[in-house]
């Protein structure tokens, strides 16, 4: 009877942290879970995903970045409930500048940023508005600097 009762008490202890070990492990499980924003390209929603770093986060919900796209903060930094991430993807626009065709890389999301990202003035004449995002454009955006000419005549010397 003795060893019936010890053996009883071994198998409830054995159940009993089991039974502990589980509920620890759900609780840490639950509580890694966190809900972030995260907006991509100015496009923002609600992501609920597992991880610790923001890299993590964002690979738990399906979004991926490539190495030139600017993720803030960076994929290594940690992430803890209710943070925001912002993800501005690499992007490539073809550009005609006084005729001299290129390739510019850029996270901007407008023709304004390309511009500012040119150090292009106010005073360019520009093919498409300012305010045109750059998924809608469907030809190369078109560039023409003003231009200081000086001329010479009579002696005198004009800008």
């Amino acid at each position: 009877m003795q060893k019936a009762f010890k053996n009883r008490w071994v198998k409830t202890g054995a159940q009993a942290v089991a039974l502990t070990a589980l509920i620890l492990g759900l609780v840490s499980f639950v509580g890694a879970n966190k809900t972030v924003a995260v907006t991509v390209d100015g496009e923002t929603q609600s992501v609920q995903a597992y991880g610790g770093t923001v890299g993590e986060m964002l690979a738990s919900a399906d979004i991926t970045v490539d190495s030139a796209d600017v993720v803030s903060p960076g994929v290594d930094a940690a992430v803890a409930d209710g943070d925001a991430i912002t993800v501005k993807r690499n992007k490539t626009v073809d550009v005609s500048i006084d005729g001299v065709d290129r390739v510019v890389h850029t996270t901007g999301l407008t023709v304004a940023d390309v511009l500012a990202q040119l150090k292009v003035g106010d005073a360019a004449d520009v093919s498409n508005g300012p305010q045109l995002e750059l998924a809608s454009l469907s030809t190369p955006l078109q560039i023409s600097t003003v231009k200081t000419l000086k001329l010479k005549a009579d002696g005198t010397t004009r800008s």
